[in-house]
């Protein structure tokens, strides 16, 4: 059973969103109702930062690149604000999502680009040095509600509201794949909004999530099939299950426990 180490309040309302800082594990930022961001470090019950004169509307997705130098932040009115903290400013504004901007992502390799998602059914690219939108993604009729860059940075997917996962290429521009519960999308989709996405760390392996139809799905991007379904799995009272793999070390190693690396795990968050 996990153990609750801290427990402290951090906004004056709901907390929207949160992520962790990937450099050290130590770092992680809050976004709330109150329309601010707060940063805190592991084991101090302070925030060590607050952004919180920088916007208008709840703070909905957060996200730090890859050295946790900047922060990026998407709002309930689809402005997306990043912020640089070795220079203590607002590096760049990003207006063109009509409305809640719902997931934010730095390419992995390339930290002057940035993936945003929104209600608005859009996946938008941008580039930050020339302070401006290169490509909107659209196919999906309904909120797109995640997104996950591959490991190479070649491809973004996107999870919807209207039960899709869709496989975009940044380079050609182009829609990949769709999966869908349709009979033209294979008749394998989630039959419920995809609230969650993760690609395996060594292979061509997609993992979705649907509370909506309490499964998971393993998709194989290379021929963009359907590999396996794990259904019933057991979500919070919210219903937005969350997917990732256990990638610690090798494919052939396993940890402390005896448990597999790189195994699907599936839980409520």
């Amino acid at each position: 059973m996990s153990k609750r180490r801290q427990n402290f309040a951090a906004h004056k309302g709901n907390i929207c969103c949160a992520a962790w800082g990937k450099r050290y594990g130590g770092l992680f930022a809050t976004g709330g109702e109150d329309h601010v961001v707060n940063v805190w470090r592991v084991g101090n019950a302070h925030k060590i930062k607050s952004l919180d004169s920088l916007f208008n509307s709840a703070v909905t997705a957060v996200v730090f690149n890859a050295n946790e130098t900047k922060l990026a932040a998407g709002t309930e009115g689809g402005t997306i604000r990043v912020y640089d903290f070795e220079n203590d400013k607002v590096a760049r504004t990003l207006n063109g999502h009509l409305t809640e901007c719902t997931s934010l992502h730095f390419h992995p390799y390339a930290s002057n680009y940035v993936v945003s998602t929104s209600k608005d059914n859009n996946l938008k690219v941008w580039d930050l040095r020339g302070k401006k939108c290169l490509n909107t993604f659209r196919g999906h009729s309904d909120a797109v509600l995640c997104s996950q860059f591959s490991p190479d940075g070649r491809l973004v997917a996107t999870g919807a509201a209207d039960g899709t996962v869709k496989l975009w290429d940044l380079t050609s521009g182009k829609q990949m794949a769709s999966f869908d519960s349709s009979k033209s999308g294979g008749g394998v989709g989630h039959r419920g909004a995809v609230t969650d996405l993760c690609f395996h760390p060594f292979e061509f392996v997609l993992a979705s999530a649907s509370g909506a139809d309490r499964s998971a799905k393993l998709w194989d991007i290379d021929n963009f099939s359907l590999i396996d379904t794990t259904s019933g799995i057991t979500t919070s009272s919210f219903g937005f299950p969350k997917v990732l793999f256990n990638n610690k070390g090798s494919e052939d190693d396993s940890d402390a426990n005896g448990r597999e690396d790189n195994e699907m795990l599936c839980f409520g968050s």
